[in-house]
C-alpha cells in the first residue's frame, strides 16, 4: 500500500499555535510509522506495487488533546486516528482471496 497525502488540515485549539508546526511534523512522522513506512510525501517516486483506490477526502473524528500532553503524545494519538480512518476505507479483500 501506498499512501500520499496532498493536504493535511489539522485544526488545534485556540493556544496551540505556537506548537501545530511541531505537531504537524510528529503526525506525519508518526503516520509513516504506523503505516509500516509506507507513507510518501507528494510528487515522491511511485512504489512498484500497485496502489488502492484514492481516498478523495478523508474525514476524522474531533480529538480530545490535553495542553499537558507532549507535542509527540499528541501526535501518536491523531495519527492512530488517521490511520484507523485510512483502513477503514480501504476495500478489504475477501477471506481466501
Amino acid at each position: 500500500m501506498n499512501i500520499e497525502i496532498d493536504q493535511l488540515n489539522l485544526q488545534l485549539p485556540s493556544g496551540f499555535e505556537q506548537r501545530a508546526p511541531r505537531i504537524a511534523r510528529l503526525l506525519a512522522e508518526a503516520l509513516q510509522q504506523q503505516l509500516g513506512g509506507l507513507l510518501q510525501p507528494a510528487g515522491g517516486a511511485a512504489p512498484s506495487v500497485p496502489t488502492p483506490a484514492p481516498i478523495a477526502e478523508l474525514r476524522v473524528s474531533p480529538a480530545t488533546v490535553q495542553p499537558r500532553h507532549s507535542d509527540r503524545t499528541i501526535a501518536l494519538q491523531l495519527a492512530g486516528q488517521v490511520a484507523q480512518a485510512i483502513h477503514r476505507q480501504q476495500p478489504h479483500p475477501a477471506a481466501g482471496s
